[in-house]
């Protein structure tokens, strides 16, 4: 699931009339379209209000719902109130995003450093010298941007939805930012990832989002990166529980296949024949696959049918799960089939995926026949250490891509290795 694209706020003089010489009208165009080609939305006053309400409550909200902004000073931004009324928001919606909100100056043509402190100058108050500024020359002309620009906003683009999975990434990655500058770039040195010398805030990101790379083994107890990099920095965070939660997230995205996660996910979104068949040696792999396909720090609802004694094998399953479902989504109360239906409707689409029912067997073609009909919206997903007698309804977009028995076993090694309370931690 992507996030929302970053928003960016353009502040900018609007007392540049068209036939000026400065051309800063020109800027603010090439501004514009130069933020849609790097991920982002632009936002600036003109476009989205009437005129005469640069004050008003509307354009305070519009500022409020962006991520960063650009403050074009030209040489009419030097005596614009505007642009040091708006800039002077930004600092404050900066200062309490603890520095997440980007601000980043952009000195066009006429303008040089000393001139935003110099006598005059609306915006000397500010102090804008001690932002990192970026340098738009005459030479370059509108037409090509300062690459300075896509650096200085690389990390946001990456905050808000250029990864595969940035909620998960998220998470992640505020669970490690209170380790220490040199931790992290440790971590990320054994990941064989880059940082960002002049963004140290965002090195948190980048470290979270090499832990979340898929990393195959060939066989068990070959050497793995993931494996060394949570062995180091692991024991380092004070919050147990924020151990365990990382290793429940890393250990599946590195292991399970992206095209097993994909051919979930597409199973879940059908309209009917939502069954998935596993070949794996533990059940455990099975919540695995599921934590992976689910692209959410929170997992889908994973139900493990226990039969009942005194009851036909089939008929236990079946009521199991409809007590689970009564018991879990009406508040303890019985359902009709209209009324389930629409609970269940209801919670696929508020946390992004279906009810499944993992169960460790074989898929058996009374319950194939059976679970599918009466449970319609559910996601079945059967592991079996032999999946090859399933019936040939159940074709190749219905079985997963499994592991190896090698890459399956140092998969679970792993999670059990750095997910109990006592784990230990070191060199691995």
């Amino acid at each position: 699931m992507a996030l929302p694209r970053p928003r960016v706020f353009i502040a900018h003089s609007s007392n540049c009339p068209p036939e000026d010489a400065c051309g800063c009208r020109a800027f603010l165009t090439a501004t514009e379209l130069y933020l849609g080609t790097l991920g982002c939305v632009p936002v600036y006053d003109k476009a989205y209000l009437a005129g005469g309400c640069e004050w008003s409550p509307e354009l305070m909200r519009l500022m409020g719902s962006c991520h960063g902004m650009v403050v074009l000073v030209s040489p009419h931004a030097l005596g614009s109130r505007h642009v040091r009324n708006e800039t002077r928001i930004a600092e404050f919606m900066r200062a309490n995003s603890e520095g997440s909100f980007v601000l980043l100056p952009v000195l066009l043509p006429g303008v040089r450093r000393p001139d935003l402190d110099g006598n005059g100058s609306e915006l000397k108050e500010l102090g804008l010298s001690k932002y990192d500024l970026v340098y738009w020359t005459a030479d370059a002309g509108p037409g090509k941007p300062p690459e300075k620009l896509a650096k200085s906003l690389l990390p946001l683009v990456e905050r808000r939805g250029s990864l595969p999975h940035p909620e998960v990434t998220e998470y992640v990655a505020c669970r490690i930012a209170g380790l220490s500058d040199a931790v992290l770039e440790r971590t990320a040195e054994i990941l064989g990832v880059t940082t960002l010398a002049y963004a140290r805030h965002h090195t948190s990101q980048r470290v979270s989002r090499g832990l979340l790379t898929e990393r195959p083994l060939a066989e068990f107890g070959d050497p793995c990166l993931m494996r060394e990099a949570l062995g180091y920095f692991l024991g380092r965070l004070a919050d147990r529980s924020h151990r365990q939660e990382i290793v429940d997230l890393v250990v599946p995205y590195a292991r399970v296949p992206r095209g097993a996660a994909d051919q979930l996910q597409a199973l879940s979104k059908a309209a009917r024949g939502r069954v998935a068949l596993l070949e794996s040696r533990s059940g455990h792999t099975a919540e695995m696959y599921l934590r992976r396909a689910s692209e959410s720090p929170d997992p889908w609802l994973v139900h493990r049918p226990v039969p009942r004694t005194g009851m036909p094998w089939v008929e236990s399953i079946v009521g199991d799960i409809r007590d689970f479902l009564h018991r879990e989504l009406c508040f303890g109360e019985p359902c009709g089939p209209a009324e389930l239906h629409k609970v269940l409707v209801r919670h696929e689409r508020e946390s992004g995926g279906p009810v499944t029912v993992a169960l460790h067997e074989p898929a058996e073609a009374r319950l194939l026949q059976r679970l599918p009909e009466e449970f319609p919206r559910l996601l079945f997903l059967f592991s079996s250490a032999q999946v090859t007698d399933a019936p040939p309804a159940l074709g190749s977009r219905n079985r997963l891509i499994s592991l190896t028995p090698g890459q399956e076993r140092d998969m679970l090694a792993t999670h059990r290795r750095f997910h109990g309370a006592h784990a230990p931690y070191g060199p691995v």
